[in-house]
């Protein structure tokens, strides 16, 4: 037997070894193993990048849900549905202030989010504003149960909470996105919110029809769990920056490091942001403006399809549900298509006829007169399902062309004033969704 003797044991060489390396040696391989790459097939920017579409996907998923529910949840609607939960009788002044609620909250957080994430870090100013956004979701069905008044408050608090993701995740990117593949990476991550309206729609209907708990409610407490579950994931695995992040390869991290050039990084991000300037500016206005009229028809759109279906085609056709979801989809898989042809459309004409300036208002003036065009053209066709749904699709399909116009123009200015610009612009966005729904 190997003599033991104030904690030492020998060796075979004839050394002394203390029995206390054990646990050393033990806890240094539980540490190397949570350090170890989980993915390691998988860049880490890249992984961010899966699960920031994820949480993208949840955030419009949370916003528009409400957008079904309430053709059930009305009772002036919902009467030739299936329905075993509750309805209530609401006036349309009632309905267009619910559907509303979420934006006057989501309009408060636009400007704050880029400077609490520059304070807090990114992960958690996104991961909260996900999270809380789907607890307040989970309390929806106990909140319209209670008065229309609490479930205002609730989508208010909602869409408070949600204001902060757009602009925190972009100042993630700016930490993370190597210049060569900052187009790709924000490709798949800010291609959540598209996902999310194509498969929202249908799954909302579906839920209502054949979910638990009578219908409606489990369209929240579905969604609401799935934003929760996201958010363990995101916690786990997201990070504010490269240096935070415990499994990242070192090669990895001297790229992006390198590739975004730190040190002046870090010294424009502690730049005062030259607020005078931007509200100075004419670009920066003619931004707002243009995003200010893009959003009216879009937001517009995005939260009255499903009752401007019901209330103007149901009437003669009698549209369940389920084919409702679906119909209400249908315009935002264009939409997904458009956006994806529009950088390579634009940057087509700009090298073959083109200058880089009237290039980006071509493809606004193209979006923008299509889309108007061909949504007027839905009040010639009221009656005709299969041509109002054309038209819905063509509308807001040639929308997606904005994507080669002015939607470009932000991220050219990547950085800490790129964020509040974004707040800003985002800020002065959220004003048509504000009287948007009283005029469906």
């Amino acid at each position: 037997m190997d003599d033991v003797s104030n904690g030492e044991k020998a060796l075979p060489s004839g050394e002394m070894k203390s029995v206390n390396d054990e646990p050393r040696r033990e806890l240094s391989t539980i540490h190397r193993l949570r350090r170890a790459n989980l993915f390691p097939w998988i860049p880490a920017r890249y992984a961010l990048a899966i699960i920031s579409f994820l949480g993208l996907f949840n955030v419009y998923a949370l916003r528009v849900n409400l957008s079904v529910a309430i053709v059930q949840m009305d009772n002036s609607t919902a009467q030739q549905y299936r329905h075993g939960a509750r309805t209530f009788k609401w006036s349309d002044e009632e309905e267009g202030w619910i559907l509303a609620a979420f934006f006057y909250g989501y309009a408060l957080t636009q400007i704050p989010g880029g400077w609490l994430a520059t304070r807090f870090g990114g992960k958690w100013v996104f991961g909260v504003g996900v999270v809380m956004t789907s607890v307040f979701t989970l309390f929806t069905p106990l909140a319209a149960l209670s008065s229309v008044e609490l479930l205002i408050v609730v989508r208010v608090l909602e869409g408070f909470f949600e204001g902060v993701t757009f602009p925190a995740m972009l100042a993630m990117w700016g930490q993370w996105a190597p210049p060569k593949e900052r187009t790709r990476l924000a490709t798949i991550s800010f291609s959540g919110p598209y996902v999310g309206n194509v498969l929202s729609f249908p799954l909302s209907a579906l839920l209502c029809e054949y979910g638990f708990d009578g219908g409606w409610p489990s369209v929240f407490y579905v969604f609401g769990s799935v934003g929760v579950v996201w958010f363990i994931f995101w916690v786990l695995l997201a990070h504010s920056t490269p240096a935070d992040h415990p499994r990242i390869s070192s090669d990895e991290r001297n790229y992006i490091e390198r590739s975004l050039d730190s040190e002046n990084t870090r010294t424009k991000d502690r730049a005062k942001t030259p607020w005078f300037q931007i509200l100075t500016s004419p670009p920066v206005w003619g931004l707002m403006i243009v995003y200010f009229c893009t959003n009216w028809g879009f937001y517009t759109l995005l939260t009255c399809i499903p009752i401007f279906l019901k209330q103007t085609l149901g009437c003669n056709n009698n549209i369940p549900i389920v084919l409702n979801g679906i119909y209400s989809s249908i315009p935002y898989v264009f939409l997904s298509l458009s956006t994806l042809l529009s950088g390579p459309l634009a940057d087509y004409i700009r090298s073959h006829w083109l200058s880089t300036g009237v290039t980006r208002k071509l493809m606004d003036i193209v979006a923008m007169m299509s889309s108007a065009f061909f949504l007027l053209m839905c009040g010639y066709f009221g009656d005709s399902i299969p041509m109002v749904i054309t038209f819905l699709a063509v509308s807001v399909g040639m929308g997606g062309f904005v994507a080669g116009g002015h939607s470009v123009n932000q991220p050219r200015h990547w950085g800490f004033v790129c964020r509040n610009i974004d707040g800003d612009h985002k800020h002065v966005r959220n004003h048509p969704r504000f009287h948007r729904p009283s005029s469906c």
